[in-house]
């Protein structure tokens, strides 16, 4: 009996062991992937800073004009973007020129960019089902075709955040990075 009491043991404390060292080491991980997330992150734009250049500046003006130009060219150079909740994901447009094969998706997302904050949007006014209406702007018009609606307003898929829908993640969010190393 005593002889398997101490086999019990010794397998209590080996378990013990293993448990804690296993435990140890994925903490030990957990601190390397939020140091790797952070080094990585001093390289990324942040998709936040899109409210600040909004907001460069009067509606139209030069100033603002500029800080998206500006902002734009600091995508075209940074390999990932952080999001708000400061998970980090691939930038589709890192190093884009106009040889690159998403070169027209990077142009259309600036054109997006420029128009919408600089309150410059094109309206093309049209039913929604491509019916030519000649009421638009009077009571009725599209009606049985789907109402009104801008071409310029349907291509919200040029829009920055739409356009790193699908890239791929890097990093999880920080708070869920943070929380396993500490």
């Amino acid at each position: 009996k005593v002889k398997w009491g101490y086999y019990v043991l010794i397998l209590v404390v080996v378990g013990t062991f293993m448990n804690w060292s296993k435990s140890d080491q994925e903490q030990k991980s957990a601190v390397a992937e939020l140091e790797a997330r952070n080094l990585m992150a001093a390289k990324c734009f942040q998709i936040a800073e899109e409210n600040k250049v909004a907001r460069a500046g009067n509606v139209g003006s030069k100033s603002r004009q500029n800080a998206v130009v500006s902002y734009f060219e600091e995508i075209a150079k940074s390999p990932c973007v952080e999001w708000g909740d400061g998970s980090l994901y691939e930038n589709p447009f890192f190093g884009v020129n106009n040889k690159s094969s998403n070169w027209k998706q990077f142009e259309n997302s600036f054109r997006y960019t420029l128009e919408r904050w600089n309150g410059i949007e094109r309206f093309s006014l049209r039913c929604a089902d491509g019916w030519q209406s000649q009421s638009i702007g009077k009571q009725g018009a599209c009606s049985h075709h789907g109402g009104v609606v801008s071409g310029f307003n349907e291509i919200e898929a040029w829009s920055l955040t739409n356009q790193f829908g699908s890239a791929d993640s890097l990093f999880p969010p920080l708070a869920e990075l943070e929380a396993r190393a500490s």
